[in-house]
């Protein structure tokens, strides 16, 4: 063969080469990253749970997440829970995530499911386009009710509820995709009163647009979010024998006025509010592991 030609074809060689290895290079690496993918499903999921501040233009057009009850009544008011929860997965990923009441003794009728039973089509199933960790899951819901309420008045001779203390609790579920799931929970106080004395911006008091209640102000304060990662630590307090709920509001119903709450104030009931509900989670936890 002419050395000219031999010249000539090298070159062509070589170039097809480096393409075909490079293309080859490319196809593995395209491979190797689905195969990470798929690789973060199959672990465990480990979680992180927060809330976030609404934005002031989502507020200023009332598209609130969720909404709290005033009164535990199917006609009570509501208030914007400006505040999103958000789970985001630091490892694995996040399967399903939902929402649920369980620390009041309620009839229920029926069963909840975790989907539709009847689907229109059959889904498709595709390799995944992301990493089983990216990503968030929020939450929207029909109103909260509380599960406790104490109202304090200024005096005996008051007839009128001059403070009221909402708790509202739900439960987490949270399964990644090896079938593994976590419960957590979140807790937090509404604080209301018509008391001037109390309305200070800068501990988060607002004015209260409503006309169906007595009250002037209100903040929501003592969030607490709980995993069974925090269990260990409140350990004691959670074989500790707690009050009930009439005893720490210090009455029968919510209805009846609270000297506890009128004398003792917003922390300590939030306190104690707080360890009854560590109790509850303990309670709940262990029922779960012995039947099921």
């Amino acid at each position: 063969m002419d050395i000219s030609i031999k010249e000539s074809i090298i070159p062509i060689i070589s170039a097809t080469v480096a393409i075909i290895s490079m293309l080859i290079a490319r196809r593995s690496l395209a491979q190797s990253k689905v195969s990470a993918r798929l690789a973060s499903y199959n672990a465990r999921g480990s979680y992180d749970v927060f809330l976030t501040k609404d934005s002031r233009f989502k507020r200023s057009f009332g598209d609130a997440n969720h909404q709290v009850k005033i009164y535990s009544s199917v006609m009570s008011g509501t208030i914007d829970f400006d505040y999103e929860i958000n789970i985001v997965a630091i490892n694995g990923g996040i399967y399903r995530a939902q929402l649920f009441e369980n620390i009041e003794k309620r009839e229920y009728i029926g069963i909840s499911t975790t989907g539709p039973e009847l689907r229109t089509s059959i889904p498709k199933h595709s390799p995944p386009k992301e990493y089983a960790n990216q990503g968030r899951v929020s939450f929207y819901g029909t109103p909260l009710f509380p599960y406790f309420s104490a109202a304090g008045r200024e005096g005996d001779a008051d007839e009128q509820d001059a403070i009221q203390l909402n708790r509202y609790h739900q439960y987490i579920e949270i399964s990644d995709f090896c079938g593994n799931t976590e419960i957590w929970y979140l807790a937090f106080s509404l604080h209301l009163s018509r008391q001037e004395g109390d309305f200070n911006k800068a501990e988060g008091w607002r004015v209260l647009a409503k006309d169906s209640t007595p009250f002037k102000y209100y903040r929501f304060a003592a969030v607490t979010i709980v995993s069974p990662k925090d269990l260990p630590k409140n350990l004691d307090a959670a074989l500790t024998p707690q009050q009930t709920l009439e005893e720490i509001r210090g009455s029968e119903e919510s209805w009846q006025p609270s000297a506890q709450l009128s004398e003792g104030g917003w922390e300590a009931m939030n306190n104690k509010l707080k360890l009854y509900e560590m109790r509850e989670y303990y309670r709940f936890m262990k029922r779960i592991k012995d039947n099921l």
